[in-house]
């Protein structure tokens, strides 16, 4: 671990928690207004397990499906995490990762959270959740 850039891998993380942290606030929203568990979720998470370069590299798939893989956050962030972890790569060096992240993070965040609370107050008119 000597070559790793610990405050690079701490804002990688940080802003890879705030990203599914309005993933996952995405499907409670689900799960609040359905009452059933969240298929969303868990075909979301495969796909980007799978386009994300959990298993092998993004830079094998063709050209259109690695574009695709670059709009999900697990992407960004898994490779950024290497490049901090394995080749000690700087802040200034991820930018371009961060910065995809950071918006990833701000979007998905605000969103959740709008959904939430648009599905809680539905719930609660609807009856369907106990008034509080």
């Amino acid at each position: 671990m000597g070559r790793a850039d610990i405050l690079s891998c701490g804002l990688v993380l940080a802003l890879t928690v705030a990203s599914f942290a309005g993933l996952g606030a995405i499907s409670a929203e689900f799960t609040l207004l359905f009452k059933r568990g969240d298929p969303v979720s868990g075909l979301v998470g495969g796909l980007s397990r799978f386009l994300g370069g959990v298993y092998f590299p993004v830079a094998i798939f063709p050209g259109w499906l690695q574009k695709v893989s670059y709009l999900l956050p697990l992407t960004h962030s898994l490779e950024a995490m290497r490049l901090a972890l394995l080749k000690g790569a700087s802040v200034s060096a991820l930018r371009t990762h961060l910065a995809v992240l950071a918006l990833f993070a701000v979007v998905l965040t605000v969103s959740g959270l709008a959904f939430f609370r648009m599905a809680l107050r539905k719930a609660l008119k609807d009856g369907s959740l106990p008034h509080i």
